[in-house]
């Protein structure tokens, strides 16, 4: 990648450079030394976890479809494009804070930016989709399409519900539990609910706070899905217990909630919907489910599980 950005930027100064295996990130400063330097980042995406089409639809739709809404603060994209077999992505580096939840909460902020979140999470929903269909996004010909699309929201989660069992034992989620979590899945989920472009990562050190702003980043896990289900993931990653934190009671959950889905509905085009949002919740416990043994200390995992499965149980009972 540096290579890449020495290329297109023959006169930038590299800052750092970071290889995680997955993604091959550039900090760099392009200008003459004499003059301002604009500060950016190169992102080179070399995982196979995502074909490269669906990584340069990812960096299209965002750049074409969400950019130039003056509501959503997101770093300006200036290129992107494939560079020897794989796609990157150059955008302007936003001067700032990373937020992170133990931060906001100490400083009496976690009310501030579940309002904002809810605002801004509204007005991106509100854009609609470029296509049609629901499921992740690709390219074809210089074009904007799904890979592998659904007609309608039931079809994209059942296959991603299907996905995901296949990493939970049978021990940890029956067979019969999972044919009746399917069928409650046939029969609350909207089969017109119309799909909107998803961030589908909103947490905390997703959150840039600059001078005069906060800039949502990361948005290679965009999709065209119900905007319901990007509001449940939202919900849990920014208070959920086990995501972002572990010190906010029930009670307490419950009044964030609420401040969530006030300011997210205050300007949101899409209605509310109780048991579509069960069904979302429990297809995100499921999702954790088949995750959590790569996100946690084992010496955590058993409570871990335990909450995740609670929380399906419960939800269910309520369908």
């Amino acid at each position: 990648m540096t290579e890449f950005v020495k290329q297109k930027f023959p006169d930038s100064k590299i800052l750092e450079f970071v290889d995680d295996g997955i993604n091959q990130t550039c900090y760099f400063a392009s200008g003459d030394e004499s003059s301002d330097r604009s500060k950016y980042v190169g992102k080179r995406f070399t995982a196979n976890l995502i074909d490269t089409n669906d990584y340069l639809a990812v960096s299209k739709v965002t750049k074409e479809y969400v950019e130039d809404r003056d509501h959503l603060k997101i770093p300006r994209i200036t290129d992107f494009g494939i560079f020897e077999g794989d796609a990157y992505l150059i955008y302007e580096y936003v001067e700032g804070d990373q937020l992170n939840f133990t931060d906001v909460y100490e400083n009496g902020e976690l009310e501030y930016y579940i309002e904002f979140v809810g605002e801004m999470l509204a007005e991106l929903h509100n854009q609609g989709s470029p296509v049609d269909n629901f499921g992740w996004f690709t390219v074809d010909n210089g074009s904007i399409c799904l890979k592998n699309g659904y007609p309608d929201s039931l079809g994209l989660s059942l296959s991603q519900i299907n996905y995901s069992f296949e990493n939970i034992s049978e021990s940890t989620v029956s067979s019969d539990v999972r044919d009746d979590i399917r069928s409650v899945f046939r029969e609350n989920i909207d089969f017109n609910s119309n799909p909107s472009v998803c961030h589908c990562d909103v947490k905390y050190n997703n959150l840039i706070h600059s001078d005069d702003s906060t800039h949502l980043i990361d948005w290679e896990f965009i999709r065209s899905a119900d905007p319901l289900y990007d509001l449940v993931k939202t919900e849990r990653q920014l208070i959920g217990r086990f995501s972002q934190n572990e010190r906010i009671d029930e009670v307490e959950y419950d009044d964030y909630k609420q401040m969530l889905h006030s300011s997210y509905f205050k300007t949101s085009n899409n209605s509310f919907n109780e048991d579509r949002y069960r069904c979302y919740w429990i297809k995100e416990m499921i999702e954790c489910l088949s995750s959590c043994e790569n996100w946690y200390s084992k010496d955590v995992i058993p409570d871990v599980k335990s909450y995740y499965l609670g929380n399906m149980e419960r939800f269910m009972s309520q369908l």
